[in-house]
């Protein structure tokens, strides 16, 4: 990339100041907040000079602006034609299926951060749950309790973080066989790391979570021909691209419509650094498992904190709860394979209640929002949002 640029005006015969070229290098290299630097100058003028900086810095500034829309110009490339891209895809991962997933009535799946949520729950309309992987290695999931529930038609599969470093790869490598015996139905992996390991087991389904940001159909196919079964689509889609993937889908899809959604991991432990005392390794645990913690921000608004004492890591939870209780006749329309009530944050008593009134307006239809009007009530005062399934990404 070239550009070459002139400044308004001339050189002067110095009066009192005289421009030297150490001034005039000084003032070229200073590219402050840009992403440039200079590499190589060749300054050339006549002894007794004269030229205001703040001129010199015009020009530098000209030069950075011409540069950087020449970038721009050069590497502006238009989207590939998508009979173009399809046949680029084949080409690596072969030819796509021809067969679609027929059109069905959606089912409600639960994600129970806590196997006690199961016992505050009506499991009678609930086609899928998801099981926390921490509660199977801490032997919180009692032996036979998967085939008990797989026999009254739910399926049963452990759920795993988004992110997983090596020891815990490891572990969950070690515990291959003993999650199999326990008789799950699948895995829902946040990472292609866990899909490797569990492609390993026969009969066994694998789901991609939301956190491998699936946001269009090549990339579903994709994750298809990598042998999954099901793949939960980005809560950042819209309506219309909901209805785009899904219309011409074929692998099972799920999204979410009641919860939580994630804003951010961290391996800081802020509650031991900020209250101190953190014994991870003591009998009783790290400080965090002793009470619930949020972040309040100016507004007042707060953020629940999701912990994993184990590996001392945490999720910031929004701190509104996805809920589209409101338009679940919209939702429902879209054909999607199952539609995934996320418990994170709700109190005891209103569990059972959350759960119902999903179930009821999948079988019902809004009619019944009347008859939960005070579980919806206290979600419109503390708080709701609709995601971006009816706005887009700001």
């Amino acid at each position: 990339n070239k550009v070459e640029v002139t400044g308004k005006k001339p050189a002067e015969e110095a009066k009192k100041t005289v421009l030297t070229p150490e001034r005039v290098l000084d003032q070229l290299e200073s590219m402050g907040n840009t992403p440039f630097y200079l590499a190589r100058s060749e300054i050339h003028m006549e002894d007794e000079l004269f030229l205001p900086v703040s001129e010199i810095n015009s020009v530098r500034r000209k030069a950075v602006d011409a540069i950087s829309e020449e970038r721009i110009r050069r590497r502006k490339n238009e989207c590939e034609d998508e009979k173009v891209f399809k046949e680029q895809v084949n080409s690596i991962f072969g030819e796509t299926r021809e067969t679609r997933v027929d059109s069905f009535k959606p089912k409600i799946s639960v994600f129970a951060h806590d196997i006690q949520m199961l016992e505050q729950s009506n499991l009678q309309h609930i086609s899928r749950i998801y099981i926390p992987s921490e509660e199977f290695f801490n032997d919180k999931v009692i032996p036979g309790i998967i085939e008990d529930l797989s026999r009254k038609g739910t399926e049963i599969f452990i759920a795993f973080p988004r992110i997983t470093d090596k020891p815990e790869m490891e572990r969950i490598y070690q515990s291959i066989k003993k999650i199999e015996d326990y008789g799950f139905a699948g895995a829902l992996v946040g990472n292609y790391g866990l899909v490797k390991i569990f492609k390993i087991l026969q009969n066994f389904k694998i789901e991609a979570d939301y956190s491998f940001n699936l946001v269009n159909r090549f990339s579903a196919e994709v994750m298809e021909r990598f042998g999954l079964d099901g793949v939960t689509l980005s809560p950042e889609l819209e309506l219309k691209q909901l209805e785009s993937i899904i219309s011409d889908r074929t692998i099972e899809t799920e999204i979410i419509v009641h919860g939580r959604i994630p804003l951010m991991t961290s391996r800081y432990c802020f509650a031991g650094d900020i209250l101190s005392g953190c014994r991870a390794d003591g009998e009783d645990g790290g400080i965090c498992r002793k009470q619930g913690y949020g972040l309040k921000d100016k507004t007042g608004a707060v953020f629940p904190i999701l912990f994993n004492p184990e590996h001392c890591r945490f999720d910031i939870l929004n701190s509104k709860v996805l809920c589209l209780a409101w338009d679940f006749k919209a939702i429902k329309s879209l054909g999607v394979g199952y539609l995934r009530v996320d418990l994170t944050c709700e109190k005891k008593e209103n569990i059972a209640e959350t759960v119902n009134l999903y179930s009821r307006l999948l079988e019902e239809g809004e009619e019944v929002l009347d008859k939960y009007s005070e579980i919806l009530e206290d979600i419109k005062r503390r708080g709701f949002t609709r995601g971006h399934y009816f706005r887009g990404v700001e």
